[in-house]
């Protein structure tokens, strides 16, 4: 058989260079990570703005796309939120190194924020107002007089959605830094 020995850092369990759980678990954490950052910049620099310039040509026409566009990201990214914090959660809880451990502690609670941001803070204060506000629109009872709300909603959604990115991109360029720095994999 082959002779089993922990490596300097715990992800490999042989000789052979067999990754671990702990091992598959960083990479898929620094992957989901990764996917949902670039997925976060790119509404927040090509879909939000095509919302907000659309705007100024029929706020309707704004409200359409962005609920197409939410539609169209938010399972995906929702996704990629819960892999990315199980993940790094049990990269936390098999890493016995307390320095290494406290480093995916924090990688978990990054990827954790843009869900918790999401349902604790964004739906209830602008997601939810914009869905009923298309929802009107689509039956044709949203009132004129609500379009000053609508474009506020709209373009503070965007910096709002941007923490997300924030975070997702740290806790990207911490799981890569420990791959690199630690040689983890």
């Amino acid at each position: 058989g082959t002779q089993r020995w922990p490596s300097r850092h715990g992800c490999f369990e042989s000789r052979k260079k067999r990754m671990t759980t702990r091992g598959y678990c960083t990479v898929i954490s620094a992957a989901a990570n990764g996917l949902f950052a670039g997925m976060a910049l790119a509404v927040s620099i090509v879909a939000h703005p095509q919302v907000l310039k659309r705007v100024e040509l029929r706020l309707t026409d704004a409200l359409e796309l962005w609920k197409s566009n939410y539609d169209a990201a938010a399972p995906v990214q929702a996704s990629l939120a819960l892999v990315a914090t199980a993940a790094s959660g049990t990269v936390a809880y098999l890493t016995r190194d307390a320095k290494d451990r406290r480093l995916w502690i924090v990688i978990t609670a990054l990827s954790l924020f843009p869900g918790v941001w999401t349902l604790g803070y964004i739906a209830p204060r602008t997601n939810n107002p914009l869905m009923r506000y298309e929802k009107q629109h689509r039956s044709g009872q949203l009132d004129t007089s609500e379009h000053e709300k609508i474009i506020r909603l709209l373009g503070n959604w965007g910096p709002e959605h941007a923490a997300r990115f924030v975070t997702s991109v740290s806790a990207f360029g911490l799981a890569l830094y420990y791959i690199l720095q630690r040689r983890a994999l």
